[in-house]
């Protein structure tokens, strides 16, 4: 029986009784003890027909989030991906490009998040200005989709929305709208730049020696920024057969644990080095953004952007190293493991610089075809190994059916005087 009542000092009237689940459930009526006291009782009656099964519960809470602003929901949903352990990172970037998108398309309520809504957020997004004073990359835009998708998919599967069309959504493709073109960095340009730095002052509070190792660390592992910041010396193993360097999985761009080999004149180097810096504290305490390779560039007389228009940032050492692999040829399926790619065709049209591998070094790798398989006969039936007669085109190579079917021709054929 729900039970009607007034609070001290309090002019509306209070209603509470028991959902369908047996929960205690208080709301705020009127200021009329009449009308609360029949909303209670709706209140109790609709309780009464979804534990009986005769209305649909999951559509009664549709509807009651229907009229919660969206706001709310994701509120809810951001409190969802803290419990499922995601890092506060992706927690708050996540909570960025939904508010981006709901503002630019004005998805206010539940009601509003379709896919025409969402097109539409997606291309206001594409035309504004970001702080860097240019619209977002595709990449950037295809993130900002993909988040609003798992949104929506939690909506559903919490049961706040019946169903959503934003499947039907597809990405842009990056390669169409690459803001920034990477190339790798030549071998004497690699060693002048070692130099320059291992030689060089404070800089962005960072020696001439940690930036060195950096810069080594990325050209021998194809480690990004980020996880050459997370880097301790117990992430180091150099007495391992061979010496591996491992990125923890919250500190990795695809989540999970890599552990990454590295070469043994590499690891004598780093473990010189290491023996000077303490046991449990970052190697590299920098913040984002705070990895810059121009100085050193400029010191050691490299362009940082050639006349094609392709940088020479920090990541292209990441560029640097994977063209290294395909340059040695290395089987593909190991050089998309050591790059840690999820697809070759990453390895190969992005993350490798075409213009310094060497093709006729390559070629000559190549087995030589089989000897006396191509010997073409003269005008006299004569074979003649490797040669042409003048103007004569190669001979048309036929097949045994071919062949087959001739010889049988010339057995029926009576043979004259």
């Amino acid at each position: 029986m729900a039970s009607v009542y007034r609070r001290k000092n309090r002019k509306k009237w209070y209603y509470s009784y028991k959902d369908e689940y047996g929960r205690q459930i208080t709301r705020a009526g009127t200021t009329d003890r009449t009308s609360t006291q029949q909303i209670a009782a709706r209140a109790e009656t609709d309780a009464s027909l979804r534990a009986a099964g005769i209305i649909d519960h999951r559509a009664a809470d549709a509807a009651r989030a229907q009229q919660q602003p969206l706001s709310k929901h994701l509120t809810d949903f951001v409190d969802s991906l803290t419990a499922r352990h995601t890092t506060e990172h992706y927690q708050q970037i996540t909570r960025a490009r939904l508010k981006a998108l709901m503002a630019a398309g004005r998805i206010l309520h539940l009601r509003d998040l379709t896919a025409e809504r969402v097109e539409r957020a997606i291309h206001t997004l594409s035309q504004t200005d970001t702080h860097l004073g240019t619209p977002p990359n595709a990449t950037t835009l295809n993130h900002h989709l993909g988040a609003v998708k798992e949104f929506a998919g939690w909506l559903v599967a919490t049961g706040r929305l019946a169903s959503h069309d934003l499947s039907r959504l597809k990405k842009q493709n990056p390669e169409s709208d690459r803001r920034r073109v990477r190339r790798a960095l030549a071998e004497d340009e690699l060693s002048r730049l070692l130099t320059a730095a291992w030689n060089g002052d404070l800089h962005r509070r960072l020696t001439g020696e940690q930036r060195a190792i950096i810069y080594l660390l990325a050209m021998s592992t194809g480690f990004r920024a980020k996880e050459i910041r997370s880097l301790t010396r117990s992430s180091f193993d150099l007495e391992a057969d061979p010496p591996t360097v491992t990125v923890e999985a919250a500190h990795s761009k695809h989540r999970r644990t890599d552990v990454q080999v590295i070469r043994r004149d590499v690891s004598d180097i780093l473990a010189a080095w290491l023996e000077t810096q303490p046991p449990h504290k970052l190697l590299f305490p920098l913040s984002n953004g705070s990895l810059s390779i121009q100085h050193d560039l400029a010191v050691a007389a490299i362009a940082y952007r050639d006349p094609e228009g392709r940088y020479a940032d920090f990541h292209a050492l990441r560029h640097t190293y994977i063209t290294r692999l395909v340059a040695s040829n290395v089987n593909m399926a190991l050089v998309q493991s050591l790059a840690r790619h999820s697809t070759p065709v990453l390895t190969i049209n992005r993350y490798t610089d075409r213009r310094m591998l060497d093709r006729k070094t390559a070629l000559a790798a190549l087995p030589a075809p089989p000897k006396n398989t191509m010997a073409v006969r003269s005008d006299t039936d004569v074979a003649v190994p490797g040669k042409y007669s003048a103007g004569r085109a190669m001979p048309k190579i036929q097949s045994q059916a071919e062949l087959n079917r001739k010889e049988k021709t010339a057995r029926r054929t009576p043979q004259t005087a």
